[in-house]
């Protein structure tokens, strides 16, 4: 399971609180899978 950290950066430059919530949900996903 690869993340493009590019295209979510560039795609949501203008909407920080929805980046932050797709950075939360991968923290999430990588504590479930630790």
């Amino acid at each position: 399971m690869s993340f493009s950290l590019t295209s979510i950066d560039s795609s949501m430059c203008m909407r920080m609180d929805a980046r932050q919530e797709a950075i939360q949900a991968i923290l999430q996903v990588e504590q479930t899978f630790r």
